[in-house]
């Protein structure tokens, strides 16, 4: 069976259903991963073995978790926010969701409320996958509700850097805070730190 007829260098993942539906039996699924052409990632994920460039390990957190949204010090990290890099991946799911973790890479799951996840959701390309990820102004409010379990000190750079970005949209930091509950908060800090 050639690489081609279920994985490519675009979608280099595949689940067992997606596997499933391209006629994939278990038993050339277990063939493949015997000859080393696909690693199991997680039950039920599966990654092709042979590109030529690895995908960001952020991809592979994406397929990991499917409905997860990159949050907090991770989607600091990826809008330059912050010097400060997270030991786990930190992703926020709705919080009925049951999530199986491999052990590897490190992953921080946050279960939100309908209202919390579904706020600031967009999609960012990295190595040609589109992945989710908060909006930079939503990742400044989330920042901030949580400043006491990410400490204070990382709260002020994160909040500083933003301030002093020239694309900085106070406006919609305003709105959030307001739709999270965090108006009071959110007001004070950028004050302070303005």
């Amino acid at each position: 069976m050639k690489k081609t007829i279920v994985f490519d260098e675009k979608k280099p993942f595949l689940t067992t259903q997606s596997l499933h539906s391209k006629k994939i039996h278990p038993y050339q699924l277990k063939q493949l991963m015997e000859n080393q052409l696909i690693v199991k990632v997680k039950q039920g994920v599966y990654k092709w073995n042979g590109l030529e460039q690895e995908p960001d390990e952020w991809v592979e957190v994406a397929h990991i978790v499917p409905q997860g949204v990159l949050c907090l010090l991770s989607a600091a990290v990826y809008y330059e926010l912050t010097t400060f890099v997270p030991a786990q991946y930190q992703i926020a799911i709705p919080r009925k969701k049951k999530v199986t973790l491999p052990e590897y890479p490190p992953i921080q799951l946050f279960y939100w409320s309908d209202t919390h996840y579904q706020i600031g959701n967009q999609f960012v390309m990295i190595d040609n996958y589109s992945l989710k990820i908060y909006d930079i102004e939503k990742t400044v409010c989330d920042i901030i509700k949580y400043r006491m379990k990410i400490g204070f000190d990382t709260c002020k750079e994160i909040v500083r850097n933003y301030l002093h970005r020239e694309d900085r949209n106070l406006v919609k930091i305003s709105e959030y805070a307001h739709q999270m509950n965090l108006a009071g908060i959110v007001t004070n800090i950028i004050k302070i730190l303005l």
